[in-house]
């Protein structure tokens, strides 16, 4: 795994937080701030010398490349392509990002 630790169900976010006092409220897999873009960065980082160029010039943790550039601008046709398939990916709940909501358990309940 490249850049995370651990990469966790919905099933398994539900447990640990059912084991540790809080009752989940929404699981959504269908992010639009990150997951169409991670769909497209991830088919263009199969063809690209600097994974992740993009994300990096974004964050100004990279250095320009002529080469990256023109790549990049090449794959932007793609772009509706890795949404439509990110959609999908949500749909069946196996997108790139899952969002939970969760509260402590018993948070809200009238004293009585």
């Amino acid at each position: 795994m490249p850049r995370h630790r651990s990469h966790f169900t919905a099933t398994g976010l539900s447990q640990l937080l059912n084991d540790t006092g809080f009752e989940v409220v929404a699981i959504e897999h269908r992010l639009l701030e990150h997951n169409p873009f991670g769909m497209w960065q991830s088919g263009l980082n199969r063809l690209s010398r600097e994974p992740s160029w993009l994300y990096n010039v974004l964050k100004r943790n990279a250095r320009f490349s002529a080469r990256e550039l023109a790549l990049t601008a090449l794959a932007v046709p793609l772009i509706p392509l890795a949404a439509a398939t990110e959609l999908v990916a949500g749909q069946a709940r196996r997108g790139g990002t899952i969002a939970v909501l969760a509260r402590l358990r018993g948070a809200g309940e009238k004293a009585g």
